[in-house]
């Protein structure tokens, strides 16, 4: 596997590409060897991605962060037919990289990546995405489940990637075979109900899961539910959905959507 096929692979809007191409060109990753490898170990991967941005510095629009962890997935690539695990699962979880520099274009207006910070799981196999949703191996034992930006989130869609996630992580993390699967989203918060119809895919989501903890106050869910940066004026949020308009509506009238905490039933 090299940068260029996991790109095509991908999808990699073609912009970012060139700018991939570029950066790699001229740059020596036997220099970041060392937090390279650290990255692509789970024990190790968050703090070497925050060693490597000291290292790689000045970096505007996080090419060189994005370069060095399609570096890494490329290297992953060998673990993953050492396990035998099908291209499908590999290209669908290294997607992520292509789905945030798309999201960076409509809430930034330019072809950037800004979520290095986040990504180092993929390439540290602690997440994979199977069918619409990613699953987490955390280090507390449990599996956490992350709802992509992109899912299809129709209930059959839901229960077929969960079923999925059941068979796959026990086969490649034979600890987790038992293990809680937990989710923390805004899709969880209890006052979507007040916005949404009792046939909501959301709501059939959230509906999975015994909510342990709510908390009202954090701001985190507006670049998903919007698609705009978080310190955005209520008044400018978008109003493209159904779901934006109501939620809209309800936040500028003193309402709060924050996020929540369950473990799937």
């Amino acid at each position: 596997m090299d940068i260029r096929t996991l790109c095509q692979g991908i999808a990699m809007p073609e912009e970012m590409v060139q700018k991939v191409y570029g950066f790699a060109a001229d740059f020596d990753f036997s220099a970041v060897e060392e937090n390279l490898n650290r990255m692509m170990e789970s024990t190790t991967a968050a703090d070497a991605c925050a060693w490597l941005q000291v290292q790689l510095g000045d970096d505007p629009e996080g090419v060189a962060m994005l370069s060095c962890q399609l570096y890494c997935a490329c290297q992953i690539y060998r673990r993953y037919r050492e396990m035998n695990i099908p291209d499908s699962v590999f290209f669908d979880t290294m997607g992520c990289y292509t789905r945030f520099v798309r999201e960076c274009c409509v809430y930034k207006g330019s072809c950037q990546f800004d979520r290095g910070w986040w990504t180092w799981r993929q390439i540290s196999m602690r997440l994979f995405r199977l069918g619409e949703l990613e699953f987490e191996q955390k280090p507390n034992g449990t599996v956490a489940i992350h709802i992509p930006s992109d899912a299809r989130f129709t209930p059959a869609l839901v229960e077929k990637s969960i079923a999925m996630a059941k068979s796959f992580i026990p086969l490649v993390a034979p600890q987790y075979a038992n293990a809680d699967f937990t989710c923390r989203s805004w899709l969880l918060s209890p006052y979507l109900a007040q916005l949404l119809g009792d046939s909501s895919n959301i709501l059939s989501f959230r509906n999975r899961f015994d909510i342990r903890e709510v908390e009202e106050d954090d701001y985190s869910f507006i670049p998903w539910l919007f698609q705009c940066v978080p310190d955005t004026p209520v008044s400018a949020f978008p109003e493209r959905t159904t779901l934006q308009r109501k939620a809209k509506e309800y936040i500028l009238s003193g309402g709060k959507i924050g996020i929540a905490f369950g473990v799937l039933k």
